[in-house]
């Protein structure tokens, strides 16, 4: 089982039952490192690393690797169009066709809401069985996603019910840049992580070393 090293002197109660039950976990789901951290005012903070930071060498996880936290970035995609509602720059029932050169007619009803909530009934990309397996590694344009899924037929009718799309998102960062001229990845670190001094925060890459 994964090792596992806390950094406080002292570890609140409620972390020893953790450090048994946390390395089982990981040994039944091939997990090979991990790091915790709980922020709890009442009951105590822990951080604590388990397991290696490199898959097939022992190089122990410490509290400054970092992960992939893939879907999560939806929340600072949402944050950063509400920044840009708030503005002015953007209203939330704008038909997307308003930012999106080429929208096939029937997106014309798609609005920013409709991407934002999950309701805009255009398929999620990476659920398609035609999905090209190598752009999990090469890492798709917008415009080449768009392009490839705008010829698929919607799912269902704007608005009409709610079905997570991974493409909604992909189209809303694409509007992010067409708004502001500036690269998704510089307007989020410009209006979410520099202003929060997430300084160990960044956009994920296939080929740079993190």
């Amino acid at each position: 089982s994964p090792a596992a090293s806390a950094p406080e002197k002292s570890i609140p109660a409620y972390a020893t039952a953790l450090q048994t039950q946390i390395p089982e976990v990981m040994k039944q789901n091939a997990i090979p490192g991990l790091v915790v951290h709980i922020l709890s005012p009442e009951r105590g903070d822990w951080s604590a690393t388990f397991g290696t930071g490199e898959i097939g060498e022992a190089v122990p996880m410490t509290l400054d690797d970092v992960f992939r936290i893939g879907s999560n970035t939806k929340t600072m995609t949402s944050t950063v169009i509400l920044q840009l509602v708030q503005e002015g720059v953007l209203a939330l029932d704008d038909p997307i066709s308003k930012y999106i050169p080429g929208v096939p007619a029937a997106w014309s009803p798609i609005t920013l809401r409709h991407l934002l909530t999950h309701r805009s009934g255009i398929p999620d990309f990476t659920a398609l069985p035609a999905y090209p397996r190598e752009w999990k590694y090469s890492g798709p344009s917008p415009s080449m996603i768009f392009n490839w899924v705008r010829d698929q037929p919607l799912e269902f009718s704007p608005g009409s019910k709610y079905q997570y799309s991974n493409t909604g998102y992909v189209l809303l960062g694409w509007i992010i840049e067409q708004v502001s001229g500036q690269a998704y990845r510089e307007f989020v670190k410009q209006n979410i992580f520099d202003p929060l001094g997430l300084a160990d925060s960044g956009y994920d890459s296939n080929t740079a070393i993190i």
